[in-house]
């Protein structure tokens, strides 16, 4: 099983961050590559389009709104993984309340292409 993560500190309050990206139909708002993102199972599926037009089924697995974070995993991609799960959190940094932090992990096997 493989693990990526990444974060990004944005000068703006959790809250308001959280604000912006907690829809889970949200990606459009504030993800560029992502122009496109339809909803279904009362909101418990996405199915983001990228800018070449294909597109990937992701359904919700988790969510806490105090907690500020969302699970989900992908049932359906062209890329070659399974076991998808991934998680996106806002935290405050320590110290500055004006300041979040934005963190993505992944975890997912890789799939050999043939």
């Amino acid at each position: 099983m493989a693990t990526a993560t990444a974060s990004l500190d944005i000068p703006q309050s959790p809250a308001r961050v959280w604000q912006l990206i907690s829809g889970f139909g949200s990606l459009p708002d504030w993800l560029p590559c992502i122009p496109e993102s339809e909803l279904s199972e009362g909101g418990r599926v996405r199915r983001p389009t990228n800018q070449d037009g294909s597109a990937i089924v992701e359904r919700l697995q988790a969510f806490g709104h105090e907690a500020r974070s969302y699970s989900y995993v992908i049932e359906q991609a062209l890329f070659p993984v399974t076991g998808y799960l991934s998680t996106l959190r806002v935290h405050a940094v320590p110290g500055r309340p004006d300041v979040s932090r934005v963190a993505w992990s992944g975890t997912f096997t890789p799939r050999r292409c043939e």
